[in-house]
Order: structure tokens, then sequence, then C-alpha cells
């Protein structure tokens, strides 16, 4: 087995003019239909939903009156604002260039244009755009798509979110504790073609913060967005047939930096994976659908946390990781811990010490042997000896052995596994220093 590393640089070809516009125009009522129970106006620049009587606005969702929820505004649940300048849009310069000093903090895998193609897909947060590569087979890259937002994209997904057989780009974007929101589009061309706006989040700070499912397998896709600043909730949006209506939300009350839909016993629904941090949980959790409602049925503490699936000993079952750290004051080790779809703890090993760091990763078949291996990269808050890890861990006996290692010098903000080159094995691609690095192990 030979392992090859590519690095990466943040070097662009410039193309036509064209592609500054890749942001779009927004239209803040496009897809909003407050739930079926209002009409959302456009009033001040902002989209509200005006809701019908015994109904009371929640973000852009109309509610029952008497539902019990409390809508705080310091929780992030205020009215949208969205402004329609392109010019604000577009982080160019005097000479209508883009600055070329890009910091990729999240990624995705997956056929985001729809041509029948994986294509490597990064969230900038300097310069406030996203960011779609095609990779070829011996690393090169051609840039596809610059897409520009108001805010930074801090995490990243695709899916067929509307059920219409083409594959959507979901942004979630903050702008440090301004917030910021989730946008739900497609590409058009070389531009963003927006769908849907969601009410504002309070905010985004990791890669793994979205992820589509559907947890009650209606038809209707959902989103889940995981909120790891000021509000700390977990809230999930679900397709209506126009536009996305809140679903579900728990106000946990600590950091929520990572969610994963994943079907772990493979029955008739997706469960709802979530890894939970400052200030007060810190533990993996499980959403399951229990009477047409997403309710709790696994919750075991530990470090903050953040989750993977995946079928790591091959017995057609995905089995829950969790990566565990120890920010935010909390003691411990780090550790991978390994559950089965029935959430008994099966492995557990350590693979790091120290203080205020995090253990991230994600699971997929790097080696195409049928099973899937298990990758963990470091992110510590104060850089000491200047060797942050990526590891590759096959499971085997109840064991996770180690495969294979390499270091950076900066922290690792994402790591995804996926077929980044359309050749038939998955590599592993991370986002260290601002910069995306590609790894081949299985060739």
């Amino acid at each position: 087995m030979r392992h090859i590393i590519l690095l990466i640089s943040s070097i662009f070809l410039f193309f036509c003019s064209c592609n500054g516009g890749g942001g779009g125009s927004f239209e803040p009522c496009k897809g909003v239909t407050c739930s079926g129970h209002g009409e959302c106006q456009v009033i001040g620049g902002s989209a509200v939903c005006v809701c019908e009587d015994n109904y009371v606005a929640l973000g852009l969702s109309c509610i029952p009156a008497d539902s019990g929820v409390e809508v705080e505004e310091d929780e992030g649940y205020e009215d949208i604002v969205i402004e329609n300048d392109q010019e604000d849009m577009n982080t160019e310069d005097e000479n209508g260039e883009v600055p070329q000093d890009n910091f990729y903090r999240s990624l995705a895998i997956g056929d985001v244009n729809n041509d029948g193609y994986n294509e490597l897909v990064l969230g900038d947060v300097l310069g406030k755009m996203v960011v779609v590569y095609k990779i070829n087979t011996d690393g090169s890259e051609q840039e596809l798509n610059r897409l520009f937002f108001n805010e930074s994209p801090q995490s990243l997904a695709i899916g067929d979110v509307d059920n219409d057989t083409y594959n959507e780009l979901i942004v979630g974007t903050s702008n440090s504790d301004d917030g910021g929101y989730v946008y739900v589009g497609s590409l058009s061309g070389v531009n963003f073609e927006q769908n849907w706006v969601s009410p504002i989040i309070k905010s985004f700070r990791w890669s793994k913060e979205l992820s589509i499912g559907d947890s009650d397998m209606d038809g209707f896709k959902e989103i889940a967005v995981g909120v790891s600043w000021y509000g700390r909730y977990l809230i999930v949006y679900e397709w209506n047939g126009v536009g996305f209506d809140l679903k579900f939300l728990d106000r946990i009350g600590s950091d929520v930096d990572s969610v994963l839909f994943c079907n772990l016993d493979q029955d008739a629904n997706d469960e709802l994976l979530v890894g939970t941090a400052c200030w007060n949980d810190y533990s993996t959790r499980v959403y399951d659908n229990v009477e047409d409602s997403l309710s709790l049925v696994f919750h075991q503490s530990g470090g903050i946390t953040d989750v993977a699936a995946g079928d790591v000993n091959g017995d057609g079952l995905f089995e829950i990781i969790s990566f565990q750290g120890t920010r935010c004051g909390v003691a411990g080790k780090g550790l991978i811990i390994v559950y089965d779809s029935y959430f008994n703890l099966i492995s557990s090993k350590e693979v790091i010490s120290g203080n205020d760091f995090r253990l991230s990763g994600d699971v997929g078949d790097l080696d195409n042997d049928g099973k899937d291996d298990i990758v963990s990269v470091e992110w510590f808050s104060n850089i000491e000896n200047g060797s942050l890890s990526l590891r590759v861990f096959s499971f085997s006996n109840g064991t996770l052995n180690e495969l294979f290692s390499t270091s950076s010098n900066s922290n690792f903000d994402g790591i995804k596994i996926g077929d980044v080159d359309n050749d038939g094995t998955n590599e592993i691609v991370a986002v260290t220093g601002g910069k995306y690095q590609i790894i081949n192990i299985g060739k």
C-alpha cells in the first residue's frame, strides 16, 4: 500500500468576470411558506411571517400560539434581513479582483453541479465565498465556481433536499458573533440560485454542523442544523414541497458541534446523531422517530464530542463513532469510542492526551475492502508543539488499529472521506492551515 499526500496551495486561475457574480441576487421571501399558516411579507428589507390567528412567528415559521415554545432574541430567532446589494456580497478589491489569501475552514464532497461526477466544495471564510473544484486523478485542480455570500461559510452539505432528483448545495454561514444563515440553492452555470434561506442562526463555527436526511421516511427531506455559539441548540427543518418548515427544536444549552443523519440499523428511517461540547452537556446523542416526533433515545456523556458513523466491522449495520476531546475546561483524554447500532460500547482507544483540544473525524472505506475506516484529526486552542496529527484506523476483533498517520503544523478545521477524483477509490480530504490536503492510502 503506498501513501500519496498532495498539499494544494491557494492558487487560483481567474476566469471571465461572470464568475464574480456567483452569489446571485437574494429574494427574502423566496421559498418561505410560514409553515402554511401565514404569509411572508418583505417589510423594511426583511422577510417577516404575518401569521394567522392563534399562530405566532418563530423566525420564518408560524407555530401554534399554545405550543409552549418561547422565542427569545438572544437565542437567534429574529426576522431575517437580506441585503440585496451585489457589491456588498463580492469581496473584490479596487481593481475588481478577488483577493487570493483564501482561508478554507469547511468542505464537502459530492456531485454539486449534477454532471455525474463528484466535486470538491470548500468554504473560504476570508473571501466569504464557496469555491467548487474538479479534482483530476493526478491531483491537479480545475476551478469551476466561486459563490459569494454576505457572511463567511462555516459548514457545507450536498444532497437532494427537495426531491427533484438533483443535488442542492446547503451553506451555513456566520460572521462571528453576528450570526448568519442556512442557504439552500443549486448551481446554475457559475451562479448560485437561491431556493431558500433560514431565519438567522447564531452561530456556526465548525465544518460538520449541517446534515441531510429523512427521520420519518415521509418522503420529505430534512436539514439538521447544529448551533455551536450563543443559542446552542439543535434545529431541524423539513421540506414541505415549496420551502422548509421548522420540524424540531432542542434547546440543549451546549455547543452542537456536529450533526449526522444516518440509518444506523437499516430500518425504514434515519436516526440523527449529534455531538455536543461547551458548556454543560458534552455528549454523544442519538434522536429517533418515535410516534412521528424526534425523541432522544441515546445520551452518553464524555468529552467535547464530534460524531460520525459507518460500517467499520462489516456486519451490514452502521456503528457510531464518537471522537472526544477536552476543551472548555473538561479534563480527560482524546478518545475514539465505537458503539454498535444498538448503542452498546464495543471499543475505545486513547489517541492523544493534553488540554484544550478537539478531536474530530470521518468514516469511510479507503481501501475497498468492504469495511469502513476511521480517520481522526486534531485541533488545539493553543498549538504548542507545532505538530497536529491525522490518523487512520481500521477496526478488527474489537480493536482499533492504526494504519497510517501524518502531521500538520496547523489545526485541522475539516475532514471528509469521499471519491473526490472519481477514480473509484475514496480519498481523505483535510482542511488545515487554510489549504486543503488530499491523502490516498488505498493506492
